[in-house]
């Protein structure tokens, strides 16, 4: 009996020692699950955490992977959080482009909420709508745009917003926010429209989005569209004769009443 105890404290021993290396492998880092991302991929998302595959979870640092994640703008980080035993979650969205600003030579991309995104120095092939009049106070990548103008940025995030929930950002060349209660979008063709304070910002898209493609199509490209009183009328004003020449029913100065073709399209 006395030869068999060192043989049982042995086996004992040996046992707990597997327990412990077995466990402290179950808990080793195997799997990253990435929600949010579109245009970057799972991997990419990861990469950019700083974090590395296989290692005890117990040691990751959430908040340092989520540091690390915020130094790309165009990453909102929503959370970076452990799974146990061996995964872990990062939850984001990606910020998209949804305007530019001129500001001092400088071309300030924002998105939708004015966070800038990066600074160019030349406009390339942009397709994004320019803000103007913006009194910029400070900017910095990665952080909201400031104004020295109470209330500008909210005004103008209000607007960006918008088209971007109503998927109309093309209808934009130039958004002027120069005088807060007379806030004017000028589409490509060159039509300057009227929004006001921009109030009832909702029903004045979707006039836009209803109105707009009709006056193409019947030759007008450029005039003034006042959508100030968005549940009366949409009223248009031309600056030239339109071509071809409109239908009988496209009156120089039409006062417009919404039509099914004018409603939200979600």
């Amino acid at each position: 009996m006395g030869r068999r105890m060192p043989l049982i404290v042995l086996t004992i021993v040996l046992s707990l020692v597997a327990v412990v290396v077995l466990g402290l492998d179950a808990f080793t880092l195997k799997t990253v699950y990435v929600s949010g991302a579109s245009t970057l991929t799972p991997d990419e998302v990861f990469n950019m955490s700083g974090l590395i595959m296989n290692q005890s979870i117990f040691r990751i640092d959430t908040n340092k992977a989520t540091e690390s994640l915020k130094k790309n703008p165009y990453i909102e980080v929503k959370s970076v959080k452990r799974v146990y035993p061996d995964s872990l979650e990062i939850q984001i969205d990606e910020r998209e482009p949804a305007a530019i600003i001129h500001w001092l030579g400088a071309l300030i991309v924002i998105d939708e909420n004015s966070v800038v995104l990066e600074v160019m120095q030349n406009m390339g092939d942009s397709r994004y709508p320019v803000v103007s009049g913006v009194s910029v106070e400070d900017f910095e990548v990665g952080k909201p745009l400031t104004s020295t103008i109470p209330h500008q940025i909210e005004l103008m995030n209000t607007v960006l917003g918008e088209l971007v929930y109503q998927n109309a950002v093309s209808f934009a060349s130039e958004i002027s926010v120069a005088d807060l209660s007379e806030v004017r979008l000028i589409t490509p063709s060159g039509i300057n429209v009227r929004l006001g304070a921009a109030k009832d910002i909702r029903k004045q898209v979707q006039w836009i989005r209803g109105v707009i493609p009709d006056l193409l199509a019947s030759g007008y490209t450029m005039g003034v569209l006042d959508l100030r009183s968005p549940d009366k009328s949409a009223d248009f004003l031309p600056d030239t004769p339109p071509t071809p020449t409109p239908k009988p029913s496209a009156t120089p100065r039409p006062s417009a009443t919404p039509r099914p073709s004018a409603t939200p399209r979600r």
